[in-house]
């Protein structure tokens, strides 16, 4: 489930190459549209998107964390 979870999730390389600027993900968008006047990308910005994008993976790991770790545990057992 958390691997599913995050490729849904960081799925940024297809529409980065298929979509135009129009017609996007909020991921593709936030990567390519927060530029300064000579076109290099906010730090700040960038940051606080990696930030962003990491959180919702960590929170659902940390929750979903004893069900995968008795998981593994207890697949070696009959």
């Amino acid at each position: 489930m958390i691997l599913s979870f995050n490729w849904t999730w960081g799925d940024y390389i297809g529409p980065a190459l298929f979509l135009d600027d129009a017609h996007t993900t909020l991921a593709v968008k936030l990567a390519n549209g927060y530029v300064n006047a000579h076109g290099e990308p906010m730090p700040n910005l960038v940051a606080s998107g990696a930030v962003m994008y990491v959180v919702p993976v960590l929170v659902l790991f940390l929750i979903m964390q004893r069900g995968f770790v008795s998981g593994i545990a207890t697949s070696g057992l009959k």
